[in-house]
């Protein structure tokens, strides 16, 4: 299991094979084929703040990979009403992903430090899903075989 706070994380062929994923797979999903790889897994949506495309484009394509999401606001307490660790090991229970928006990188540090299951982020600096997304778009736009991710 890993966790997903910073393209760093990636190393260039990882960062590019999910690129790569990520164009096969749209264009599937346009010519109609359904690859379903999330039947059975649940994303929770934890944001602090309120973002339209960030979260319709996380419903929209877990939705369309066989997936589930669970949406969760900055109301549900998080790391206020129970410890960090606590809320972690509660949420980690029940889902399978858990994507961040959130105000602190710290803040998402923080739930990674106890949750079991992989945390991607998207906080307020840099969000590493968009990140690769706009990568995956110029990609595509500009036909560069090889796209250097650094």
């Amino acid at each position: 299991m890993r966790h997903f706070l910073s393209l760093a994380d990636l190393s260039a062929e990882e960062a590019r094979e999910i690129l790569q994923l990520a164009i096969d797979g749209k264009r599937q999903y346009q010519q109609g084929e359904q690859s379903r790889p999330m039947v059975g897994r649940t994303l929770a949506l934890l944001f602090q703040k309120p973002s339209l495309r960030t979260r319709v484009s996380f419903e929209a394509g877990v939705n369309q990979l066989g997936g589930n999401t669970v949406f969760l606001s900055d109301d549900v307490g998080w790391g206020k009403r129970e410890s960090m660790k606590d809320f972690s090991a509660v949420l980690s229970a029940y889902v399978d992903i858990i994507a961040c928006r959130a105000r602190a990188h710290q803040d998402v540090i923080a739930l990674a430090e106890h949750a079991p299951c992989p945390v991607d982020r998207k906080s307020v600096v840099s969000g590493t899903s968009v990140d690769l997304g706009g990568r995956r778009t110029i990609k595509k736009k500009k036909n560069i075989p090889r796209l250097c991710v650094s």
